[in-house]
């Protein structure tokens, strides 16, 4: 059975979308990616 993944949710989805926009390099933004997948469909 997989784990479950669940963010904190002291950012909005809002901000978390703005965070991928930003992001300058591939690795900060497959991290925020999954911050995301994780607020919308845990």
């Amino acid at each position: 059975m997989s784990r479950v993944t669940i963010a904190a949710p002291h950012l909005t989805v809002e901000a978390v979308k703005e965070k991928i926009k930003t992001a300058k390099s591939f690795r900060p933004r497959q991290k925020w990616l999954v911050v995301y997948n994780a607020l919308i469909e845990p």
